[in-house]
C-alpha cells in the first residue's frame, strides 16, 4: 500500500479519483434532494448542465494546452 502513496503520479490519481467520486455523489444525491424539496427540478437540470458544460470544457482545454506544452519533454504526456 505504501508504494501507491510514494509515487507522486499515483498519489495525485488517487486524490483526483476520490474528489471526482465525492463530486459525483454530492451532485447526484444532495443537490437533487435539495432542489426536489423546493420543487425546482427544472432549475437543477439547467444548473447541472451549465456546470458540466463549463467545467468539462475548461478541463479539456487546460489539459490539452498542458499536454501540448509538455509533449516535447515527454512523448507519453498525452496518455
Amino acid at each position: 500500500m505504501l508504494v501507491l502513496v510514494k509515487n507522486p503520479a499515483t498519489r495525485w490519481v488517487m486524490i483526483g479519483g476520490a474528489l471526482r467520486f465525492w463530486q459525483m455523489t454530492v451532485i447526484s444525491f444532495y443537490s437533487v434532494t435539495y432542489f426536489n424539496y423546493y420543487d425546482k427540478r427544472e432549475l437543477f437540470g439547467v444548473l447541472n448542465a451549465v456546470v458540466i458544460l463549463c467545467g468539462g470544457l475548461t478541463s479539456s482545454l487546460v489539459v490539452g494546452w498542458l499536454a501540448d506544452k509538455w509533449e516535447p519533454k515527454n512523448y507519453r504526456i498525452k496518455s
